[in-house]
């Protein structure tokens, strides 16, 4: 427990240190070329209590509790996600595609003796795996825009607009570190990182 403390503390400092250096500058140009504004308030009790507690749960769970399981992460995600940022309309519609997906599948598996479903089983594992890097990169960027509400943006200019995505470019940052935390020590220790990280943003607030 004191080495995952430690390599906590580390991992933010380093991170905090690497995001005044780089990612500061880059935030602070986009925030005069765009116009954009934090529609957080960060002070008073209930956004402390929201932002140390809640999100720190809600967040890993929806973002990263599934990243270990093939079915959480292709299937159960991509409906908890847009569920999540409050488009319920897109999550029902994922939710309709999976199960049709996972209902032809079921039909398909029931026509094949066990040897050529465990075959099946290892090409779709092997798949998975070799894919894996891009899912996490993928589950990042999700994260990463899902907080693209925190923020309005003034500029009119469509091509403009479209460097708003760099406006959470460290909440993408975060989202790599949070999974790694995830899939090397746990959901709890990326549960401890987020609650970590989102207090030293208060302090600095």
């Amino acid at each position: 427990m004191s080495g995952l403390i430690w390599r906590l503390t580390v991992i933010l400092l380093a991170y905090l240190v690497s995001f005044a250096i780089v990612l500061s500058p880059i935030l602070l140009g986009l925030t005069k070329l765009l116009g954009v504004t934090s529609t957080l308030d960060w002070s008073g009790t209930r956004m402390a209590f929201a932002s140390v507690v809640v999100a720190p749960l809600l967040e890993e769970l929806v973002f990263r509790a599934g990243l270990r399981s093939a079915t959480a992460t292709l299937a159960v995600q991509p409906v908890l996600i847009p569920l999540f940022i409050g488009s319920w309309q897109v999550s029902l519609v994922l939710l309709g595609v999976v199960a049709a997906v996972m209902f032809v599948d079921h039909v398909r598996r029931r026509h094949l003796d066990d040897a050529r479903k465990f075959s099946l089983r290892m090409t779709r594992g092997r798949a998975f795996l070799t894919r894996y890097r891009l899912i996490v990169w993928g589950n990042a960027v999700a994260f990463g825009l899902a907080h693209l509400g925190n923020f309005t943006i003034a500029t009119t200019n469509g091509w403009l607009g479209c460097l708003s995505v760099f406006v959470v470019s460290s909440q993408i940052i975060t989202g790599v570190v949070l999974s790694y935390f995830r899939l090397r020590y746990g959901l709890f220790s990326a549960m401890g990182f987020h609650a970590i990280f989102n207090f030293s943003w208060l302090l600095f607030d």
